[in-house]
C-alpha cells in the first residue's frame, strides 16, 4: 500500500529528490511534530497521521499513546483513502498536465 501511495507521490511531485523529501516528511518528521500539539489534540490528530494509521494495521506504534489508537481494520481504511486520494490526485494532475 505504501508503495501505491508513493508512486502516487512520485507522479504529483515529478521528482525523486522531492518525493522522498515528502515522503520523510509525512511519515516521520509529520507524528513527531504532531507530539508538539496540546494534549487535548493530540488524541484527536495522531490516530488518523498516515504512519500511526499504518502502523496499526499491524497493531504496532510509536507515536501515539495507547488509548488513542485506531483498530486495525480502521488504520488500513485510513491508510488507503491516503493512498487513494494522492493516486487519484496524480492521475488529475497527469491528465492536466500531459494533455
Amino acid at each position: 500500500m505504501l508503495g501505491l501511495a508513493l508512486l502516487g507521490l512520485g507522479a504529483l511531485v515529478r521528482r525523486t529528490v522531492g518525493a522522498i523529501a515528502i515522503l520523510i516528511a509525512l511519515l516521520i518528521f509529520l507524528p513527531v511534530s504532531a507530539g508538539a500539539l496540546p494534549a487535548s489534540w493530540q488524541g484527536n490528530v495522531n490516530p488518523y497521521l498516515p504512519s500511526v494509521a499504518g502502523q496499526m494495521i499491524i497493531g504496532h506504534t510509536k507515536f501515539a499513546p495507547p488509548g488513542h489508537l485506531l483498530a486495525p481494520w480502521t488504520g488500513f481504511s485510513v491508510f488507503c483513502a491516503y493512498t487513494a486520494a494522492t493516486l487519484i490526485a496524480a492521475a488529475i494532475n497527469l491528465r492536466r498536465t500531459d494533455a
